[in-house]
């Protein structure tokens, strides 16, 4: 019970980390397109 719940706390770290990822470079992708809009 005890590992099993431990394991579950490990996937929804790993997806939290993943979404939070996915979300910094997606916002770091919009900045640079931003950034090259404006120098252009």
């Amino acid at each position: 019970m005890q590992r099993r719940s431990r394991t579950a706390a490990c996937s929804i770290a790993i997806s939290n980390q993943k979404a939070t990822l996915y979300w910094a470079g997606l916002t770091g992708l919009m900045l640079a397109v931003v950034m090259l809009l404006c120098a252009g």
